[in-house]
């Protein structure tokens, strides 16, 4: 395995922010990165107005062994290391008020990141492309995907965090809806369909794996439920409207989901 080392960059905390919580943020960073074989090296602080942490991770890895965006060509499966709807699930769990579950706050509070699955992934041979899911599934779904491709999502393949399932349900809306929220630390890659059988073995061996699609030469996002579907679904854009601003971000971006038949 190669040596990643994370210079962790605390950036910049307000003057009256408590040592304790400075202390807090630099023992779960390096709580992290031992749980993964991961060498912490500190990082540095400065005093601003508002508070802001940085992390940066540096690596090595073998030159034939590397792959990232807009890989994926027709019949490439997509699959996906994780799970989805998590975070919009923990986040509405929270916004509804009294005493929030803990199963709530401990996935705001301690995100983790599919790391075994990406670790596994990344050994295998036809992995073409990969994308975190922070923007949300629809913008990784398109990113993964060579130029003038498209994706088709499967909705009885995604794999909906207990949270997400719990909080729709809750609140009587479409699990739909938590599909494409933004903020979870899935992966979605595009692979080479003959890798579809080591995907199954590594799913059996007990890694969060799942084949929630398929790269069509078509442009575009697609869903099947049912039948085909079109999908328009907002973007996380970080230089006009963004999650981190919360407000009515996800009210928002719920209410701009569109489903469109394909079925004449």
């Amino acid at each position: 395995m190669s040596l990643i080392m994370f210079p962790l960059l605390l950036g910049k905390m307000q003057d009256d922010t408590p040592v304790d919580v400075a202390e807090a943020i630099v023992a779960g960073a390096a709580e992290e990165c031992q749980r993964h074989g991961v060498a912490f090296l500190g990082g540095d602080t400065k005093e601003a107005m508002g508070m802001n942490m940085v992390g940066a991770a540096l690596g090595t890895i073998d030159k034939n062994r590397h792959f990232n965006r807009r890989g994926g060509k027709a019949g490439d499966l997509l699959v996906l290391a994780g799970t989805v709807g998590g975070f919009l699930g923990a986040y509405r769990t929270c916004q509804a008020g009294g005493f929030p579950e803990p199963d709530a706050v401990e996935y705001l509070s301690r995100p983790r990141a599919a790391w075994k699955e990406a670790l596994a992934l990344a050994s295998l041979e036809g992995v073409r492309s990969a994308c975190d899911l922070s923007d949300g599934l629809s913008s990784s779904a398109l990113s993964v995907v060579g130029s003038g491709a498209g994706a088709v999502l499967n909705f009885d393949a995604l794999p909906f965090h207990p949270l997400a399932r719990a909080s729709a349900a809750t609140r009587g809306v479409d699990l739909l809806s938590y599909a494409f929220g933004v903020g979870d630390w899935g992966i979605l890659y595009a692979v080479d369909p003959s890798a579809g059988g080591a995907i199954a073995d590594l799913k059996a061996k007990g890694l969060s794996l799942a084949i929630v699609g398929l790269v069509e030469s078509e442009p575009g996002l697609r869903l099947r439920r049912g039948h085909l579907f079109a999908i328009s679904a907002s973007e996380n854009e970080h230089f006009r409207q963004r999650m981190e601003d919360e407000g009515d971000y996800f009210d928002l971006q719920e209410s701009s989901l569109v489903l469109t038949s394909l079925v004449p």
